[in-house]
């Protein structure tokens, strides 16, 4: 019975320390922004990349690459963006455990992206006012 004791709290400690969960896949979010959409999308999610500590690149109209750095972990997304809506999409990581065959990957890049998302969703708020 001790036995069968240490086996259960052996696997349960086990998944318990798991770090990778699912890439989260962002759904497209919609919005309403007034006059010039997209210079207004683009201010905002640069606006929010800033402040949430990511690097923001526009790649084209349309597409900008975002990059976070935090000790040794590297995460990279492109937040594809039209005048309703935004999408955030993994690009690239370091150091994040990232596994392409199961689409797994260090939970803290989860966290770290719906939290992009909220602030991109204050700023484009804020410049709706």
């Amino acid at each position: 019975m001790k036995t069968l004791w240490f086996v259960f709290v052996g696997v349960l400690l086990l998944f318990s320390g798991c770090k990778t969960n699912p890439v989260l896949v962002e759904p497209t979010c919609q919005v309403s922004v007034m006059s010039d959409q997209m210079e207004v999308m683009k201010k905002a999610i640069i606006r929010a990349a800033t402040r949430r500590r990511w690097s923001a690149v526009e790649l084209k109209p349309g597409a900008i690459h975002c990059t976070l750095l935090n000790r040794t972990h590297e995460v990279q997304v492109d937040v594809i963006y039209t005048e309703n809506n935004f999408t955030i999409r993994y690009a690239n990581s370091q150091d994040m455990d990232y596994d392409p065959a199961k689409r797994t990957i260090n939970r803290k890049y989860n966290q770290w992206v719906r939290n992009l998302e909220k602030e991109i969703l204050i700023q484009i708020s804020r410049s709706s006012l």
